[in-house]
């Protein structure tokens, strides 16, 4: 950028050189960051499938902790239990190479970043796969005991529940990929406002309509109705909601913030 005098304007934000790329150069950077993404889904997936089996014990857990006397599932043919097992190791491989992941698509963006901007691509990346994790955990610790004693708590002495293992699978990954998910949203916010989408006060302006929608959001996610387990969920939502503000508001600034040229 250059001043009104037509020398260069020395405190004007630098981007990297090398000037816009035409659409096939973006179709080759695209498939480079394909390419890596199934490489490291790949990696990740060989760890995956030699621990899937200790993985599942450890799934059953909270149901048999809410029935000790029928901690079973039923595969209901001779492939589900085979096919379960793939989807786990999958979902296993996936919060492995999560922090990779992240970091292949927001390296893609970085061309159109600042020089600043893109130093924060690990870190940003590694924080990521944390706040993915923790909030995994906590469904997994928190939310799964409420749930499973919710639902098996309904008409125990009338009812003898025979669950398939696909059907409990897909509520505990259901749970465990939303929990993720939502604690992504601190990294959400301050993402947005580091690359210049949404200024900080917004977050502030909207924040009762944001509260609705996070609590509606709850209810829905979570599959019981009791208040409690929506409550356990909808609680750090406006918690990480609150934090994602504080960290747009320093994500803002710095983006603001010159850089000198040297």
């Amino acid at each position: 950028m250059e001043s009104t005098t037509g020398t260069p304007d020395p405190v004007a934000p630098v981007l990297e050189q090398g000037g816009e790329m035409s659409f096939m150069e973006h179709l080759g950077v695209l498939r480079k960051h394909i390419t890596r993404s199934l490489l490291w889904f790949s990696l990740a997936a060989i760890i995956a499938f030699l621990v899937v089996g200790p993985a599942w014990d450890l799934m059953m857990i909270p149901l048999c902790d809410v029935m000790p006397d029928r901690c079973y599932v039923y595969p209901r043919d001779l492939l589900e239990s085979f096919w379960v097992y793939v989807k786990l190791g999958c979902l296993i491989a996936f919060f492995i190479a999560f922090p990779l992941l992240f970091a292949e698509v927001w390296s893609f963006v970085a061309p159109g970043l600042y020089a600043h901007e893109k130093k924060i691509i690990l870190p940003f990346s590694a924080a990521a796969g944390i706040l993915f994790i923790a909030g995994a955990s906590f469904g997994f610790f928190v939310i799964f005991p409420m749930t499973f004693s919710f639902l098996f708590g309904v008409g125990t002495d009338t009812f003898f529940y025979l669950t398939s293992m696909q059907a409990y699978f897909s509520l505990c990954a259901t749970l465990l990929i939303a929990f993720g998910v939502v604690f992504e949203l601190p990294l959400l916010m301050m993402g947005m406002s580091l690359v210049g989408l949404v200024k900080p006060r917004w977050y502030r302006r909207y924040r009762r309509l944001m509260y609705i929608a996070m609590l509606l959001f709850s209810a829905v996610a979570t599959p019981t109705t009791d208040p409690l387990t929506m409550i356990a969920m909808g609680g750090p939502m406006l918690l990480l909601y609150e934090i994602g503000i504080l960290l747009a508001v320093v994500a803002y600034r710095k983006r603001d913030e010159p850089e000198l040229v040297t």
